[in-house]
């Protein structure tokens, strides 16, 4: 007596394949591109750009240190652009981060070495730093500045405010003729119009209507009404910057 020979359960075997098929790819596909429920979601990136318009905008209103804030994630986000560095050493300055103005300023020198406003505001952290050394290292690095773009204003009126701080009754001059090079540049800038007033408070005149009048054609040369020292108000208050509330351009009087 012979035994049949069971067929094949073809349907169970076809059931079984797929089963196979879906564990594979529900295990190697699917679970792999779906999001972990227990990893934090990663935040959006700012670009540089905006972090840099951010600062901008809070050193015009005077936010000096929320300015450097900013300045420094614009440069964790883009660590190769000088001109962030140079940015942040200028704010630094008017913030009295000397020190850290100057690094800064040696780090834009360090990414590009041809740098203008790189050497400029080095200058000008040195000169706030004081000392022989650094007085000497400041009028380099200003020379070095307007020499690699001598239509950069605010290296013009560094140059002018160093001069002054050197103390030397024969560098008030070239002082005075730096401070109407950067002015003429751009009349628009706070440096500018802070050199100017720096130039005819130490060579004589009133530190608040800066009526001077010069010493050649005895004829009066400008009229500022802002003191180096300190930034005055419509009303002729001396706001300091650490109480200061109002945006700096309605600060920045006109000088006729």
């Amino acid at each position: 007596m012979t035994r049949r020979r069971k067929r094949p359960n073809l349907f169970g075997w076809t059931l079984f394949g797929l089963v196979v098929l879906f564990g594979y790819y529900f295990n190697q596909v699917y679970l792999p591109a779906q999001p972990n429920p227990f990893e934090a979601t990663p935040t959006a990136t700012r670009s540089p750009e905006s972090l840099a318009t951010e600062a901008e905008n809070f050193f015009k209103d005077g936010k000096l240190l929320q300015s450097i804030d900013a300045y420094q994630e614009a440069i964790n986000a883009s660590p190769q652009n000088p001109a962030l560095y140079i940015a942040t050493a200028r704010v630094q300055v008017w913030a009295g981060q000397f020190e850290e103005a100057k690094a800064n300023a040696e780090n834009a020198l360090l990414l590009n070495s041809n740098s203008s406003m790189a050497y400029a505001v080095h200058a000008w952290a040195l000169d706030f730093l004081g000392g022989e050394e650094n007085q000497a290292e400041a009028l380099n690095s200003i020379q070095k500045a307007i020499e690699l773009d001598d239509r950069n204003a605010i290296a013009h009126a560094y140059y002018a405010e160093i001069l002054i701080d050197t103390g030397l009754f024969e560098n008030y001059d070239k002082a005075a003729e730096e401070s109407r090079i950067a002015y003429g540049l751009d009349p628009n800038l706070l440096e500018t119009r802070r050199a100017r007033a720096y130039v005819l408070e130490n060579i004589g005149g009133d530190p608040i209507t800066m009526n001077w009048r010069s010493r050649n054609t005895g004829q009066p040369s400008s009229s500022i009404p802002i003191s180096p020292y300190c930034t005055w108000s419509l009303d002729g208050t001396c706001v300091s910057w650490k109480s200061m509330r109002k945006p700096l351009k309605s600060l920045l009087l006109r000088i006729p």
